[in-house]
């Protein structure tokens, strides 16, 4: 019993009755039957697919600006095919009709993920949202939309200097996704200050190298400080600085200082049977 192989012929089979040490066969090798397959590629939003990669019988293709390619000379029996394309989920299938066969495919896209930002229910503009290694700002409206997530668990992660960091992991499918995420802004710092128990006007309060100086009612206000433990210094004309630190926390804090006098001011006025005398040394110990 023999069989004979050879790519892009048929198969030959038989038997045979050896007579002698040497026998010499002739056979007829019969081309294998060809086909032409054509693949048409769209996307789930039905957009052609340009530059995905087809293979077939260990020949690799790849589709036109059309969504289009097509392979000659195929034969005749079972093909497998692989199709593979950036941001697409991957498809592969078997070819079983013998007959040119043209084939429409639709392969489905990796999903949009959309967060959209609130707080106190208006949208927060500008925010950094990170899903894995993929960023996006969110705009006017609080979207921020990542294209091409596959599905799997994933990281969130947004930023924003106004608001309370937001970290959490959310989990996606083969679906485009919206997600509704409310940011806690981050309150305000109030100093008072006081000189002589009087309001001072004009102190220059600093945190964190940022300096603002009080108004006519005494107050420095910063807005917006991140919770944690901050360095704060209060100084100006006539006072004792003030080096020293404060917790703040998601809550708005006012903290009040009474500052003591440094300098006083001296006035002479020096008379000679009751003129002013000038060109006068002082000194004070």
């Amino acid at each position: 019993e023999y069989t004979v192989s050879a790519n892009g012929y048929n198969i030959l089979s038989g038997n045979i009755t050896l007579e002698s040490d040497t026998t010499y066969i002739n056979l007829l090798m019969t081309p294998t039957p060809k086909r032409m397959i054509s693949f048409h590629l769209t996307d789930n939003a039905d957009n052609n697919i340009e530059n995905a990669e087809i293979n077939i019988c260990n020949t690799t293709q790849y589709t036109d600006s059309l969504g289009n390619t097509i392979f000659e000379e195929i034969p005749d029996t079972n093909v497998v095919f692989s199709i593979n394309s950036a941001n697409h989920y991957g498809y592969s299938d078997i070819i079983t009709s013998p007959n040119d066969t043209a084939l429409e495919i639709s392969l489905l896209r990796y999903p949009t993920i959309t967060i959209v930002l609130t707080s106190d229910r208006k949208p927060i503009e500008g925010a950094m949202v990170s899903i894995g290694n993929d960023t996006a700002l969110s705009d006017t409206n609080g979207y921020a939309s990542i294209q091409y997530i596959k599905d799997s668990t994933y990281r969130l992660s947004i930023r924003h200097n106004q608001f309370a960091y937001f970290d959490s992991t959310i989990s996606t499918n083969t679906t485009d996704t919206t997600f509704a995420v409310s940011l806690t802004e981050l309150p305000s710092v109030k100093f008072v200050v006081y000189r002589n128990k009087k309001l001072m006007h004009n102190a220059i309060v600093t945190i964190d190298n940022i300096s603002i100086a009080t108004d006519s009612l005494g107050e420095a206000i910063f807005r917006h400080v991140r919770n944690g433990i901050h360095n704060y210094k209060v100084g100006g004309s006539l006072i004792a600085d003030i080096d020293s630190t404060f917790s703040s926390s998601l809550n708005d804090t006012c903290i009040t200082l009474n500052l003591d006098i440094l300098r006083a001011i001296v006035v002479f006025h020096i008379t000679n049977n009751g003129e002013p005398q000038s060109g006068i040394s002082t000194c004070i110990y």
